[in-house]
C-alpha cells in the first residue's frame, strides 16, 4: 500500500489538481488504508482471549492522553520541560488510580515482542504518510489558490476540512501506537518490581548473592523490548518510549514497602543490590540522562543508618 500511496501521489501532481475527482480518489484510498491499519492496531493488541491489553485501555485516559500529548510536542520541539518531574509524579499517580491496589496480572501485558515490534513499525509507517499526505495536499492547495473566484475558494475551504479529518484520524492512531509502547514498557516495570517487594524474600540470615529473581526478569525484559524498539524508532521516540522508567521503579520500590512482610539487615543489603543492578541496566540502553533510583537507594541506605 504504502508504494502504491507514493506512485498515486506522484501521478496526481502531473494530473490537473483543480479536479475534485483526483482528490476524492486519494481520499478514498487513504480512509481505506486508515481502516486497514486501524484493524491491524486492533488485532494486535488484542490478547489470546480476545480481550484488550491493559496498557491500550489506560491509553485512552484524558487525562493520560493530554500527559502524552504534551511529551510529544516537547520532544518534537526539542524542549526539555522545566517541571519534568511533576509531570512524570503526575503520571505515577494517574498510572496507580488506574491499577488501584492490585497487581497487574501476567495476561494483561503484551510480552510477545512481534506485537510491540508491530506498533513501532506501525507507528513509523503512519508518521511517514502523514508526511506525504501532507505534501500532496500542499501541492492541490497551491493549485487550488492560483484560480480566483468563489468556486475556487470554496473548493480550497473543502479541501482543508478534508485534510484535517483524515490527518486527524492517521495522526491519533499513530500517537496511540506510541503511547501503548509507553504504558506496556511501564507497566512492566510496576509487574516485576510488585513481585519483588510482595514475593521477594528480605528477611535473610546471609547476604544475598544475586539481585532478586524479578528484578534479573524485569532487566531482561526491559532491554530485550529496548532492543527490539531501537531497530524501529528514531532516538527521540525511544527516549519517549522509555523515559522516566528510572522516577517510575524508585516510587514503586520506595512505596511498595508496606508489602515487605519481613525485613532485616542482610534483606535491606539485598534491597539496595536490587537497585544497584536496575541503575546498571538503564545505563546500557538508550535512555535519557536519569537519576531516578538515586532515591530509592538513598531511602534504603538510612535503614543502614538506624532511620525509621
Amino acid at each position: 500500500v504504502v508504494p502504491l500511496l507514493r506512485s498515486f501521489g506522484s501521478l496526481l501532481n502531473n494530473l490537473n489538481l483543480f479536479k475534485g475527482e483526483n482528490w476524492g480518489i486519494l481520499l478514498q484510498l487513504l480512509h481505506k488504508y486508515y481502516e486497514k491499519c486501524a484493524e491491524l492496531f486492533r488485532e494486535t493488541v488484542r490478547t489470546p482471549e480476545n480481550q484488550t491489553y491493559t496498557s491500550v485501555k489506560w491509553s485512552e485516559t484524558p487525562d493520560l492522553q493530554q500527559l502524552f500529548n504534551r511529551k510529544l510536542k516537547q520532544a518534537s520541539a526539542r524542549i526539555r520541560p522545566s517541571d519534568s518531574n511533576v509531570e512524570m509524579e503526575k503520571e505515577i499517580r494517574l498510572e496507580e488510580n488506574l491499577k488501584t491496589e492490585r497487581s497487574l496480572h501476567l495476561n494483561e501485558l503484551v510480552f510477545d515482542l512481534k506485537r510491540l515490534v508491530c506498533l513501532a513499525q506501525q507507528h513509523q509507517t503512519l508518521e511517514w504518510l502523514l508526511v506525504q499526505l501532507n505534501k500532496i495536499s500542499a501541492d492541490r492547495a497551491q493549485v487550488l489558490s492560483k484560480y480566483d473566484g468563489a468556486t475556487s475558494a470554496a473548493l480550497l475551504k473543502r479541501h482543508e476540512a478534508d485534510k484535517s479529518k483524515i490527518v486527524n484520524r492517521y495522526s491519533a492512531l499513530s500517537v496511540q501506537c506510541l503511547m501503548v509502547l509507553r504504558i506496556e514498557v511501564r507497566a512492566h516495570c510496576t509487574y516485576y518490581l510488585d513481585l519483588a517487594t510482595r514475593e521477594g524474600s528480605y528477611y535473610l540470615e546471609n547476604d544475598a548473592m544475586e539481585p532478586d529473581q524479578y528484578i534479573q526478569a524485569l532487566n531482561a525484559d526491559v532491554s530485550a523490548i529496548e532492543e527490539k524498539m531501537e531497530n524501529f524508532l528514531p532516538a527521540d521516540k525511544l527516549a519517549l518510549v522509555f523515559g522516566g522508567i528510572s522516577v517510575l521503579m524508585a516510587h514503586i520500590l520506595i512505596a511498595n514497602t508496606r508489602y515487605i512482610r519481613h525485613f532485616n539487615d542482610a534483606g535491606n543489603r539485598k534491597m539496595i543490590r536490587n537497585i544497584l543492578a536496575l541503575q546498571q541496566n538503564l545505563t546500557n540502553i538508550a535512555l535519557p540522562e536519569e537519576s531516578g533510583l538515586d532515591k530509592a537507594r538513598r531511602f534504603y541506605e538510612l535503614y543502614d543508618l538506624g532511620a525509621d
